[in-house]
């Protein structure tokens, strides 16, 4: 070993030494100073993990029913109209359709003052092309939900 590389060696052992030795003089106090510290470093932890986890479980979750939740493999929109023959003819070409339509208006019952924001969607027969759809109240399999809803 070469006297540079041992005094290299020596230079970092004291310089480690000086760092251990102030941290042991900072300990002199107590560690009741460092409550606060631990306490925020503990929170942020937590924190990290727990937004980990919740956004896994949420990928889990679409990944396993993500069909299901939209009701088939591919939700296609458009602010305003409808498709019009061709595009409707190159999306049957590709695999079955289900036309929806939603609406936004504002509802209220006759008494009360204020009214509320509503989602109105209607569906085709063909809804939904990937699990079921299911109402509450239960619809029976020979009525339809306008004629259950309307009396």
């Amino acid at each position: 070993m070469s006297s540079s590389e041992f005094s290299a060696r020596q230079g970092a052992r004291s310089a480690f030494g000086a760092i251990f030795r102030f941290a042991l003089r900072d300990l002199r106090g107590g560690l009741r100073f460092y409550g606060v510290f631990i306490a925020c470093l503990v929170l942020g932890v937590m924190a990290i993990v727990g937004v980990g986890a919740t956004s896994r479980a949420f990928r889990e979750g679409l990944a396993q029913q993500g069909a299901t939740l939209l009701g088939g493999d591919l939700s296609l929109g458009r602010a305003q109209g409808t498709p019009d023959e061709a595009e409707r003819r190159f999306l049957a070409s590709r695999g079955k359709l289900s036309q929806i339509v939603v609406s936004r208006a504002m509802a209220r019952t006759p008494e009360a003052a204020q009214a509320t924001l509503v989602e109105i969607k209607a569906v085709d027969a063909a809804y939904p092309l990937i699990g079921a759809a299911k109402t509450d109240p239960a619809l029976a399999d020979d009525k339809k939900f306008s004629q259950t809803f309307a009396e």
